[in-house]
C-alpha cells in the first residue's frame, strides 16, 4: 500500500526565529513518531536567497522554494505542490511568518487534497486579516490555537473552528536531571517587547525590595538594545544589580537555557493581552513545574485556573502584581501548590496529545478522499462498459 504524502507548510522555519517554526519542528518530530509509515514533508521558506532549496532538519525532509513570500516566490510554491501532488496539506497560519501577504490562501487553492489550516493568531485589527479569512474558507479542517482565536474566527468567517488546540512548550525539562530553584528568583521568559508588562512588574518588584524582600528578576528571551529603542529603553531603566538579560538562545534544547528556567523560584508571566494556551513561554513554565504568575486569559480558558495551576492578576497595575507576588514568595503552601499545578496541566498539554487529535483528523480525511476516489473509479469504469 502506498504511504500517505502529507505536506506540513510554515511561512518561516528555523534558524530563523519564529515560535512558528519551533512548534512545527517538534509537531511534526511527534507525528513521525506516531506514524513513522506516512510521508512527511515540510515546506516553508529559506532564510537566504543562497541557501539550499533541499535541506533537512533534525532529520525532517525540508523543502524551501522561496526565500520570500512575493508574487513570484508563491508561484514557485505552488507550482511545487502540484508537482509533489500531497496526499494532504496542513497550513500553520501566523500572518506576519507570510508577511501579511497571501501566499497562504494561494498555497491552499493550488492543493488538490484536503487542507487542514492550524490558526495560531487571528489579527483582526490588520487590514491583512482579509487573507486570513480567505485561508479559513479554503480549509476543509480549522484549528484553533486557543480560545480567543476561535472566537474571532467565528466572528468574522462565521465558521467555528473544527477543533480548539494550543501551542506545547518548545523548551522542556532535561530528563531526570534535577536542578534546585533558587529562592527569590523571578523569571520572565519569551520574546521581549511592549505585549508584556515588564515596566509595571519593575515597579511591583522594586517596591518589595524596599520593603525587605530579597527578590532577583532574570529575563530570558533575545535582547538588542544596540538596535531595538524598546530594548535600550528598558536598559536604562532596568539598570539594576537585582535584573538580569540573559539575552537570546538560539538552541531552544540548550543545557543553560534549561538551567536557568530550572533555577526559577517563580515564573512571572505579564501578558498585556492575556494568558492563552498558546503561549509557549507559559507551557514552559508548566512543563518545568514552576509556580506562575500571570494576567487573565481575554477570553475564556477553563484549563488556566486561578490558584490552581497559576495566580492570575486581574488588574494591570505595580500594586497588583506586587501583592501577587508577595503572596506566592510569602506563602510556601501556595507556591508548592501552583508547581504541582503546573505539572498536572502541562501533561494534558503534551505534543503527543495534540499530534493524537490531528492525526485523527489526517485519518479521517483520507478516508473520506479514499472514498471519493474509489467512486469517482467506479464511474469511470461503469462508464467505459456502457460506452
Amino acid at each position: 500500500m502506498r504511504k500517505p504524502k502529507l505536506l506540513m507548510v510554515s511561512g518561516s522555519s528555523p534558524p530563523i526565529i519564529c515560535g512558528i517554526g519551533d512548534y512545527t519542528a517538534n509537531l511534526l518530530h511527534t507525528y513521525h513518531y506516531l506514524r513513522p509509515d506516512w510521508n512527511w514533508t515540510w515546506l516553508s521558506r529559506r532564510s537566504r536567497w543562497f541557501n539550499s532549496p533541499i535541506s533537512s532538519y533534525k532529520g525532517l525532509r525540508m523543502i524551501r522554494s522561496t526565500h520570500t513570500w512575493n508574487p513570484f516566490g508563491t508561484e514557485v510554491t505552488t507550482a511545487l505542490i502540484r508537482w509533489l501532488k500531497p496526499d494532504l496539506i496542513h497550513i500553520q497560519d501566523q500572518i506576519h511568518s507570510y508577511f501579511e501577504t497571501d501566499a497562504a490562501v494561494q498555497i491552499a487553492k493550488a492543493a488538490k487534497c484536503p487542507v487542514v489550516v492550524t490558526l495560531h493568531e487571528f489579527h483582526h485589527e490588520l487590514s491583512s486579516v482579509q487573507h486570513t479569512i480567505q485561508l479559513v474558507k479554503a480549509a476543509n479542517i480549522v484549528i484553533a490555537n486557543d480560545a480567543r482565536t476561535s472566537d474571532r474566527c467565528r466572528e468574522y468567517t462565521g465558521r467555528i473552528p473544527d477543533l480548539q488546540g494550543w501551542s506545547p512548550a518548545n523548551v522542556l525539562p532535561e530528563p531526570e536531571t534535577v536542578v534546585k530553584s533558587i529562592t527569590g528568583l523571578v523569571t520572565t521568559f519569551g520574546l521581549i517587547s511592549p505585549i508584556k508588562q515588564l515596566p509595571i512588574v519593575f515597579e511591583a518588584l522594586q517596591f518589595l525590595r524596599q520593603q525587605g524582600l530579597n527578590l532577583r528578576w532574570r529575563i530570558i528571551g533575545p535582547f538588542h538594545p544596540e538596535t531595538d529603542s524598546y530594548h535600550s529603553e528598558l536598559a536604562e531603566r532596568f539598570n539594576v544589580s537585582w535584573v538580569e538579560f540573559t539575552g537570546e538562545f538560539n538552541n531552544l534544547n540548550d543545557k543553560t537555557l534549561r538551567t536557568l528556567l530550572a533555577q526559577t523560584d517563580i515564573m512571572i508571566l505579564p501578558f498585556a493581552d492575556g494568558a492563552s494556551p498558546r503561549r509557549t513561554s507559559l507551557q514552559a513554565a508548566w512543563a518545568f513545574g514552576l509556580p506562575v504568575i500571570t494576567t487573565l486569559p481575554s477570553a475564556k480558558e477553563p484549563e488556566i485556573q486561578n490558584g490552581v495551576n497559576c495566580l492570575l492578576v486581574e488588574e494591570s497595575t505595580s500594586q497588583a502584581w506586587g501583592t501577587a507576588i508577595k503572596s506566592v514568595f510569602q506563602n510556601r503552601q501556595l507556591r508548592e501548590q501552583l508547581a504541582i499545578g503546573s505539572h498536572s496541566i502541562a501533561k494534558h498539554f503534551s505534543w503527543e496529545r495534540l499530534a493524537n487529535l490531528h492525526l485523527e483528523i489526517f485519518q479521517n480525511l483520507l478516508n473520506e478522499e479514499s472514498v471519493v476516489e474509489c467512486n469517482k473509479s467506479e464511474k469511470s469504469s461503469n462508464w467505459t462498459i456502457s460506452n
